[in-house]
């Protein structure tokens, strides 16, 4: 399933947050810090660091349409605000997080 930037409401999307029973869920990863890219290994540490602060998640890769090869592993945070994701975002120095509402389109979120 694909979540896209585009403005517009994505039943599949309010589908999935449905069958978990959630109505909320933040899209985020640790991987390359302010943009730029600390290594494979710096970037699983962080990535695992972040999922232990998690609740329920489960694994995405989030990347730009116009790049897909540069594409970072990621989390769909389940049950989790903007607000919560936001915070988490900013102790993982990471530059956006997307945020998903039921009935609502995808948002990207801009932590800087």
């Amino acid at each position: 399933m694909t979540a896209r930037l585009h403005g517009r409401r994505q039943p599949e999307l309010d589908r999935l947050l449905a069958r978990h029973a959630v109505r909320r869920a933040v899209f985020i990863t640790a991987w390359n810090p302010w943009s730029r890219t600390p290594g494979l290994a710096a970037n699983r540490r962080a990535q695992a660091r972040l999922r232990a602060r998690l609740g329920r998640v489960l694994p995405g890769f989030g990347a730009w349409a116009d790049a897909p090869e540069k594409g970072e592993e990621s989390l769909l945070a389940l049950g989790l605000g903007a607000r919560a994701g936001a915070a988490l975002g900013r102790a993982f120095r990471q530059n956006a997080v997307v945020v998903l509402r039921r009935g609502a389109p995808a948002a990207l979120l801009c932590l800087r």
